[in-house]
């Protein structure tokens, strides 16, 4: 239906480290696809974060690193 919400999808209303660590654990577990203030996306791929667009404060960078898994 084209009224029905993605639940994987999140939409940034500031910059990630302005979110709390609550809101950013859940944007880790839940998360297919994150949008940036600065009109960046990230898409999980794989499960892999993915830089599709990077935004014009290099936001999305920002998230993706902080979402990686540790190696």
């Amino acid at each position: 239906m084209a009224d029905e919400r993605r639940k994987d999808l999140i939409i940034l209303g500031g910059p990630w480290a302005c979110h709390s660590a609550t809101f950013r654990a859940n944007a880790a577990q839940t998360a297919g696809e994150i949008h940036t203030t600065d009109r960046g996306l990230l898409r999980l791929i794989d499960g892999r974060w993915e830089v599709l667009r990077s935004g014009d404060l290099n936001e999305a960078d920002v998230v993706r690193n902080a979402l990686r898994l540790p190696s």
